[in-house]
């Protein structure tokens, strides 16, 4: 897909600018684009890797049945127990998108996703 199919009126997009000095007579400054990705594009893509810190009361079957299904993220998980961490990582690669995101973010007791 060509960088100006990309550019469409009403969506959201990310842009990564290179700048630069041109020295000679006048000192100019030039900003190039390098790259344009779709917002859309970038939110909908799957995690390579994910670490999860979890707090004391955690549940266990909750996790384990947001995170059933296969894919191509590796999950490791950090387990907060009296002024120790414990670290885990899952054999298998899981599927982690945006939605399971959201899904274990608004539990009570993740304390911290970071992908």
């Amino acid at each position: 897909m060509n960088n100006r199919d990309k550019l469409k009126e009403s969506e959201s997009f990310i842009l990564t600018l290179q700048k630069e000095k041109v020295s000679g007579d006048d000192v100019k400054k030039r900003i190039n684009v390098k790259k344009i990705l779709s917002l859309e594009e970038m939110i909908n893509k799957p995690y390579s890797k994910v670490i999860i810190e979890l707090k004391e009361n955690f549940k266990i079957n909750e996790i384990k049945e947001i995170l059933s299904s296969s894919g191509d993220t590796k999950i490791n998980l950090i387990i907060k127990y009296k002024n120790k961490k414990t670290h885990y990582s899952l054999k298998k690669s899981r599927k982690f998108d945006l939605s399971h995101l959201k899904a274990l973010k608004n539990k009570e007791y993740v304390a911290k996703i970071t992908v």
